[in-house]
Order: structure tokens, then C-alpha cells, then sequence
């Protein structure tokens, strides 16, 4: 079209899965869309040799992830919108959860009117969100799909073709020596704040498991659940003997500092990390997921700390 300056829009959501720290969420106003002929191969072939310059593993072509882009970009010509979050509040977590994709980490981009000398590579890596997570270590799923037609936007404006990239991390491996670690990093922390060490119980151990199995089980972060075992059942069933306990818990940290790091950020759970008339604590780990929507929490902690 003579005399039409071309709409740039591009849309970025990205979502870290994690209790006790804040999901984190980067969004951007709509930017940008393709050079002529560019096709998903090509996106895909661009994005591994970037990551192979940089010594990273080359991205996988996930079909549960390209699935859920193919869902996004569908609905943008279907309602006539360009970004990550359709006008009826949809957003890339429900592509990715229909498609049944759990994931502790993704970013979104939605992409359509680029300029000539840019592609869509070039763009994604603008989106500093997206870009984060290209450039970072470690495995990646992505999935790429591509609207070929100029459609109408809700404003009545017609766009070029449309794309959806969505990159999602895998699950990680369960943490080898999880608890003996934790454990490590629990009196260290008490260190610093001059209270003394505690030992492990096996008894306490038993009753940190029951709360870790039971979060996976159901789902949930927390002490309990409706129904189900309080920490003081847990604490007579193991068949310890007490004065005080206390317990943390905590889903989504990728260590054991991580999750001593969580505890120590919040004041009630700082509390019990540090109350000095505890000497025992049993540790639980468990590798999850719990789910979070399209997320998933890999890591469950759980300490409970006691004093007889």
C-alpha cells in the first residue's frame, strides 16, 4: 500500500515459577512481524546458530510448545489483536496449559510488521524478557508458528502476517544430595545470625516428608490443606516428643541456598530459621512439579525445626 506506514508491534511476557519470591513479569508495550520469505525453519536455524556462537546448546522444537503458539497466533487473526494477551484476557499460559505444557519458566512474543532489515530474530532478541532466556544456559523448548495472511485488527487497520514465539524451559533433574546440603545451608545461615546449629531428627525428617509428599500430591504450598494432616498430626505420628516445632516450606527454588535465601526474605520464616531455641530439624525434598497454572514448581522444601 502506497503511503502506509507499516504497523510495528511486539508483545513480550515472560514468567518465572517460584513460592515465597515474587513471579516476576515483564511486559512491554506492542512492537513488530517478518522479512519476506522468512519461515519457521529459518527462525529457528537463526536463533541455534546465535546460541551455538555463544557455546549454548541448540533449542528443541517442542510440538506441546509449538502447539500452543500455533493456539496464539490463530487467535490473533481470529480476534484481530497482536500481543500475548488476547482482548477477552487470554494470555500465553492458557496456550501452554491447553497444550498441556508445565513448565518453571517461559516468555511469550508476538510479532507482526516488521521493518525490511529486521527479522524475526533480530526482533525476538530486542525483547529483553525473550532475550534473556535465549541467551541463557541450559536446555529450551520453543515453538514457533507463523499466520501468513494480512489480517484486520479490532481498530479496523489491516496487519502483515502474523508470528508466535514461545520459548519454555524443561523441568530440571531432581537435585542430587539435596538434603544434606539444605541442612548445610540452614546452620549456615543460623551462623550468621549467631544462633547455634541444629542436628537432623529422623522423626522430624519423617514428619517434613509427609508435608513435602502431601504438597506434591495435592498440589499446594503450604503447612496443610483442608482435610488433610496439620503439622501437629504429623509430629505425633512420627512420634516425636516436644516442647516447640515450627516448619518452613518452600516450591520453585533451584537449590538448597535458593530456598534458605527464600526463608530469609520473609520475616515469619525468617523467624523460625533463626529461633535459637531449636536443635533439631528434619528436612524433606522432593523433586514435584507443582503445578501453577501453565507453570510448575519443580522443587519442594520442607523443614521442621524442634526443641523437646
Amino acid at each position: 500500500m502506497t503511503g502506509h506506514r507499516p504497523q510495528m508491534r511486539r508483545a513480550v511476557r515472560r514468567l518465572v515459577a517460584g513460592a515465597l519470591a515474587a513471579v516476576a513479569v515483564s511486559a512491554s508495550p506492542p512492537v513488530s512481524a517478518p522479512v519476506a520469505g522468512e519461515t519457521v525453519p529459518d527462525v529457528i536455524r537463526a536463533l541455534n546458530e546465535i546460541r551455538q556462537e555463544r557455546g549454548l546448546r541448540g533449542l528443541t522444537r517442542d510440538p506441546e510448545v509449538t502447539k500452543a503458539a500455533a493456539h496464539h497466533v490463530a487467535d490473533m487473526a481470529e480476534q484481530g489483536y497482536v500481543g500475548v494477551r488476547a482482548p477477552d484476557g487470554t494470555d500465553a499460559g492458557a496456550w501452554l496449559r491447553r497444550a498441556g505444557v508445565r513448565t518453571p519458566e517461559f516468555s511469550a512474543v508476538a510479532v507482526s510488521g516488521l521493518p525490511d532489515h529486521i527479522d524475526v530474530p533480530t526482533a525476538l532478541l530486542r525483547a529483553p524478557a525473550m532475550a534473556d532466556l535465549l541467551l541463557a544456559p541450559g536446555d529450551l523448548r520453543i515453538g514457533v508458528a507463523r499466520h501468513e495472511q494480512m489480517f484486520r485488527l479490532a481498530d479496523g487497520r489491516l496487519t502483515s502476517e502474523a508470528w508466535s514465539v514461545i520459548a519454555a524451559r524443561p523441568d530440571p533433574p531432581a537435585i542430587v544430595d539435596a538434603v544434606p546440603e539444605l541442612l548445610r545451608e540452614i546452620n549456615r545461615s543460623r551462623a550468621r545470625r549467631g544462633a547455634g546449629p541444629v542436628r537432623l531428627n529422623p522423626r522430624l525428617s519423617q514428619a517434613a516428608a509427609m508435608q513435602a509428599d502431601d504438597m506434591t500430591a495435592y498440589g499446594y504450598v503450604g503447612h496443610g490443606r483442608p482435610g488433610g494432616p496439620r503439622l501437629i498430626d504429623r509430629i505425633e505420628t512420627a512420634g516425636y516428643a516436644f516442647s516447640r516445632v515450627a516448619e518452613n516450606a518452600a516450591a520453585g527454588q533451584e537449590s538448597p541456598l535458593a530456598a534458605v535465601e527464600a526463608w530469609e526474605s520473609s520475616p515469619a520464616h525468617a523467624r523460625t530459621l533463626y529461633a535459637e531455641e531449636f536443635d533439631e530439624v528434619g528436612l524433606a525434598y522432593r523433586k514435584g512439579p507443582i503445578p501453577d497454572g501453565a507453570l510448575s514448581m519443580p522443587h519442594v522444601w520442607v523443614a521442621v525445626f524442634g526443641a523437646r
